[in-house]
């Protein structure tokens, strides 16, 4: 199993908590449409027109942006899942480490 350790510093997880509260579908949206989808699609285009190729955005009937977003959401839920793994361990050892010894 891969394992990112160092992941969750203590300034890392106030920045989670606070992106945490404002909850799983915000969250979804905005890691997999604003920074996954609009930038992958955008350096894609970008990438077919710099090659000469017609960009994808002017060769599609527009069915394909919904395997965009798809995947956008996927995207999002996946770092979703992931960042809660990681701020449960980080929580788990941290506990840990704060319990007093009598």
């Amino acid at each position: 199993m891969l394992r990112f350790t160092g992941m969750f510093t203590p300034a890392r997880v106030k920045q989670w908590e606070k992106q945490r509260s404002k909850g799983l579908l915000f969250n979804i949206v905005y890691m997999g449409i604003i920074l996954w989808l609009i930038p992958v699609y955008t350096s894609a285009n970008l990438m077919e027109w710099a090659l000469g190729k017609t960009p994808q955005i002017y060769r599609t009937n527009g069915s394909d942006i919904f395997i965009w977003v798809a995947m956008g959401l996927l995207f999002g839920w996946f770092m979703w899942c992931r960042s809660e793994r990681g701020y449960a361990r980080w929580l788990a050892e941290n506990r840990k480490n704060d319990t007093p010894t009598s």
